[in-house]
């Protein structure tokens, strides 16, 4: 998973064999476990169901479904004093957050990740990175 989330996050923009591997990861393969080509899943070489990914590097609406129910999600997205394309992703499990816990008791997971000003939003792959620290929490 650790490799997964550290591709995620040196990903240069979308990418349709990082949606596949995080599709597998997910469960969302539909039985599929092997990476095709564009963001296809599949069994096997001959598999006659393949199953295509969502966009989940390349869509936020698409890396928000794959924030675990039950947790807060804080997007910070900005410009920094370099003209960075800054995207910071804050998950929380709202379990841990109130009703007499103690803030070190608060599971909160993130992904900040830097882009060129030109270059793609990082929304998407920070919320798929978040998104996974967020399971393996």
């Amino acid at each position: 998973m650790d490799e997964l989330i550290a591709r995620i996050e040196a990903a240069s923009g979308p990418d349709r064999e990082l949606d596949a591997r995080i599709a597998i990861a997910f469960d969302l393969a539909q039985g599929n476990v092997m990476v095709g080509v564009d963001g296809w899943v599949i069994n096997s070489l001959t598999n006659p169901n393949p199953h295509q990914a969502r966009d989940f590097t390349g869509s936020v609406d698409a890396g928000l479904t794959l924030v675990p129910r039950g947790w807060i999600v804080e997007i910070r997205r900005y410009f920094n004093s370099d003209g960075e394309y800054v995207s910071s992703v804050n998950l929380t499990d709202s379990g841990t957050v109130g009703r007499g816990c103690h803030p070190e008791e608060e599971i909160t997971v993130q992904s900040r990740i830097v882009e060129r000003r030109d270059g793609d939003d990082p929304t998407p792959r920070a919320l798929c990175a978040a998104a996974l620290r967020a399971r393996a929490a």
